[in-house]
This record gives structure tokens, sequence and C-alpha cells, in this order.
């Protein structure tokens, strides 16, 4: 700014002359204009200083990290406001403290080295460090020191801190819960490979490497893929392979024959799906061996068509046996009949000569003992009652048979030699033997339809 010589009035007003009078007139006009433009000039000043200091506010006091502005000496001389929140403090007493008091005693040897980096105004140093908060919490940040220059001209150091607890709190869980995932791999009773899209084996946990018979993942990579498989399930292999090359994703669940390292065959069921692994996509393959499972199928299914070759010749044998059982019954019956057509036609026209003659009542009844006992040779009803009444007694089936004959209580009697009272009692029981108490059905007329239902 130009400082111009001051215009004076002579000491004796009267004495100027016109001129003196505009000359000093002029003089006093631009010195005024001079005034207004170094005014008009401060005061453009005064509003950069406003606009700067706004923008100083903005960029240090409300800027999302924290920010200290810290002397040689490691004093603290300001401290925005994110940086008196992140220590939980008042901004104010953070001024003229030193920075290592809030600053975990384990990482302060680290710190010193830091600070005894050479600044840079363009190129920060950086550094990670524990500070611990007013409440003794403690914080993971990574810190970031420039040089300025203070309004004095001194060198201050500008450090900006950056909380990164919930990330390495983030980063801790997410390495546990790796830790975990792997553990629970390796303990798995299921077999468990990671595989990348070409197939290379990046993990196998213990199960798997145990179904094979491999010491280590790197002696299982030492074998070809084509030798792992048996030349069917090998085939089905490439046919997923080509699928998946193609842009497809292929069966997510399907069952394989692998050849261990013995030779031995075993069947393992597997599903496949894509996870993260270090940070890559990678493909989860987890085996369960079925081999068992497979042979117990295996001789269930011989079991179940030996049992239907057996089923089908016990039906043929039944069959068989149905039809000599029918053959015998018949030849049974023509048995039957031929004994009672000569039993009839041989036997009995004798019998009922004998009666013609003269005969006392002794040799009658004997007769009649001859005449019902070759009756129960030949009747199919004696020959059977006895089977579908088998609470019968044999005095019983003797009675139900003179009975069926049409004889009355004492004809019955006198031919088995005892009292009419006796055959009553028999009788009854009869009857309620034969479920006939209490019904008022005729004793003979049942009889006689067992005999009919007998010869069919």
């Amino acid at each position: 700014m130009s400082v111009k010589k001051k215009a004076r009035l002579p000491d004796n007003p009267e004495a100027v002359s016109n001129e003196q009078y505009r000359r000093i007139v002029h003089e006093l006009q631009v010195h005024q204009i001079e005034l207004e433009a170094q005014n008009e000039e401060l005061r453009q000043v005064q509003e950069e200083l406003n606009l700067q200091r706004e923008r100083y506010f903005n960029l240090y006091d409300l800027a999302p990290v924290s920010c200290f502005t810290v002397s040689e000496r490691g004093m603290i001389i300001d401290a925005n406001i994110t940086a008196a929140n992140m220590l939980g403090a008042v901004r104010g007493d953070l001024v003229k403290k030193p920075l290592t008091s809030f600053i975990l005693p384990e990482d302060l040897d680290a710190y010193h080295r830091f600070s005894r980096l050479p600044l840079s105004m363009d190129t920060p140093q950086l550094c990670e460090l524990r500070m611990v908060k007013i409440d003794g919490a403690v914080l993971w940040t990574h810190v970031a020191a420039t040089a300025l220059h203070d309004i004095d001209g001194s060198v201050v150091r500008h450090i900006m801190i950056q909380d990164l607890t919930s990330r390495q709190q983030a980063e801790e869980a997410l390495i546990r819960s790796e830790e975990n995932f792997r553990r629970s791999l390796e303990d798995s009773p299921l077999g468990v490979r990671i595989v990348t899209a070409q197939g290379e084996t990046v993990y196998a946990n213990r199960a798997i490497l145990n179904i094979y018979g491999y010491d280590s993942l790197d002696e299982m990579n030492a074998i070809p893929v084509k030798n792992h498989y048996t030349p069917e399930s090998y085939a089905e292999h490439k046919k997923r392979r080509r699928e998946r090359a193609g842009g497809g994703h292929g069966p997510a669940e399907y069952e394989i024959d692998v050849i261990c390292k013995n030779g031995e065959i075993r069947h393992l069921d597997v599903i496949r799906r894509s996870i993260l692994w270090n940070g890559k996509e990678q493909f989860q393959v987890i085996y369960r061996d079925i081999t068992d499972r497979r042979h117990m199928e295996d001789a269930l299914r011989s079991k179940e068509e030996e049992l239907r070759i057996e089923s089908q010749q016990l039906a043929e044998a039944n069959m068989a046996l149905r039809a000599l059982l029918r053959n015998r019954e018949e030849d049974r019956k023509a048995i039957e009949k031929n004994i009672l057509d000569n039993i009839q036609q041989l036997i009995l026209p004798y019998v009922r000569e004998f009666r013609k003659l003269r005969l006392n009542t002794i040799q009658l009844s004997y007769l009649d003992i001859i005449d019902a006992n070759l009756q129960q040779i030949v009747n199919p009803f004696l020959q059977n009652i006895s089977s579908r009444f088998t609470a019968f007694t044999p005095r019983e089936i003797q009675i139900a048979n003179l009975i069926r004959e049409g004889r009355t209580n004492k004809e019955i009697a006198d031919l088995i030699k005892t009292a009419p009272r006796s055959v009553e009692f028999h009788r009854n029981n009869i009857r309620k033997k034969a479920g006939l108490k209490g019904k008022k059905m005729n004793l003979r007329s049942f009889l006689l339809s067992l005999t009919q239902v007998l010869l069919k």
C-alpha cells in the first residue's frame, strides 16, 4: 500500500490564491480516492480471512478424521472435534497435554521411532498405534503425520488419526471365524476339498485323505485325476467338467466311485457349492462315504432276488402240492365210495337177510351193533363229526349217529345197553356242544344237514 504525502493548508488562508486552492482540493480528492481504495482492499482481505477461517473450520474442526497439531516437543497445540470425540475428552482439555499420554504404553517405543522420522510437507509418515481413551478403552488407529509451519514460523506436526477399532475387531472376528471354519473342516467326519474352478485342489481335510488312503495333499495331487476314478465315474466327471466350462453350474449333488491308494473302490456321495476361500471364490466339495450303505443295498437287492426266486419256487411247489392234494382227495373219495359200494352191495344185504331169521333179542341187538359199526365205517358223517366237534365223546358220537338214523331214545338204549335217561342226558349234551341249546331246531334235522354238507 503506497503512502502519499498529506496535503497541507497554508497558515493564512486569506493569502491563498485560487490556483493554490484548486491544487489543494485536487490533492484532497486524490487522497480520498486512495483511502477508499485502501478501505476496499482491507475489506476484501477481511472477507478472505473470514472465508479462510471458515474453510479451516470445515477442513480441520469438522474433518471426519481426528486431527492434532503437535509441537516439536510432542505437546498438543490444537485438536479438532473428531479427535476429542474419539478420545472421549473435552476438546479444550487436550491442549498442552503430551500426545503420548493417550498412547498405549506397549506402543510408546513404536511412536517414538515414528516421531523421529524426518517429516515432509507433502508426503506423510505412516504407522499404526493403539491409543487409550479417557475411560481406558483401547483404540486401534492409523496415524499419518506431515510438517506444517505455525504462525510464528516454527515447524509443527499435523497428525491425522483414523480409528480402526471397528475394522480391527471385524478382522479379528473374521480371523477367528476362518480359524473355527478351518478347524471344523479339519475335524469334520466328512471328507472336504477346496478346489478352484479349474479343478485344482488347494485344501483337503484329514477325512478325505483317509478315504483315499493318502498321507498328505501333495501325495494326493501327485496322482493323475483319471486314476482317482473308476472308468465309468471318470466319464461322468469329464461330462460335469464340460458342462461347467460351457458356463453351466453342473449338478450340486451326485455320486462317484473312486479308486483308493490300495486299489479299493469306494462309493461317495458328493455335495459341491461355491464359497469364499482366502478372499477368492472357490468351490467346497463335501464327500460322504456310502460304501457300507451301498454294500448293504447290494446285499439287500441280492437277498430280495433270492427271496423272489424262493417265493416263486414256493408258489410253484404250493401249486403242485395243491394239485397233489386234490388228486389225493379225489383218490380218497374214490376209495371211500368203492368201500361204501362194496359194503352196501356185498355185506349189508346179508345183514338184512339175517334180520328175517328168527333171532332172539340178544342176537338182534348184536346184529344192530354190527350194522351200526358197518355204518360207521362207510358213513362220512361219522368220519368227520369227531374232527368238527372235538368236544364230543365216543359215546356221544355213537348216539348222534343213531339219532340221525331216526331211532328213539328207547331203541338207542336197547342197542347200547343203557337206560333211556342216560340217552336223554347224552342227547342234551350233544345239543349243547353243537350250539343248539335254546334253539327250536330238531337235532336229527341238524345232524342230517351235516351229512349233506360233508357229502358235497
